[in-house]
């Protein structure tokens, strides 16, 4: 019974060390693998609106989720730089600035702005469109 209760004790504990093992793996190889993947489409297309970003023009990241505060270290804690979910703050924005730029998800509708909208770039699952109001 002793040597049986021993070996059941030795297959719990090596069990629970390979358990250990993987998560440690897991965590250290596999997620910070798809936190690239899915960020550097993002960081690419921010750094595709830093001139406008020096030029003075907003950056609206429109109803990014889950939030991304890595874009905003990547292109500088910035005051033009905007996240919101409110279509009605995304127009404020964009109409107040006459000139901008918005980052969203592919799958995103826009709401209806009262300029010209140029989508500038694809990356990923994202998507950075130019925004131009029509009186400029």
């Amino acid at each position: 019974m002793r040597n049986a209760y021993r070996r059941l004790s030795a297959v719990n504990s090596t069990h629970i060390c390979l358990s250990l093992a993987h998560i440690i793996v897991a965590v250290h190889f596999l997620i910070p693998a798809w936190t690239i993947s899915d960020t550097t489409p993002l960081n690419q297309l921010g750094q595709r609106a830093l001139p406008g970003l020096q030029r003075g023009e907003p950056l609206v990241m429109y109803a990014l989720h889950p939030r991304r505060p890595g874009l905003r270290y990547t292109l500088g804690d910035n005051q033009q730089i905007i996240e919101t979910f409110s279509p009605d703050i995304l127009q404020s924005v964009l109409n107040d600035a006459g000139v901008g730029y918005i980052l969203s998800a592919k799958d995103q509708s826009l709401p209806p702005l009262s300029g010209t909208l140029q989508q500038e770039a694809v990356a990923g699952k994202w998507e950075l469109w130019h925004y131009q109001r029509n009186n400029r």
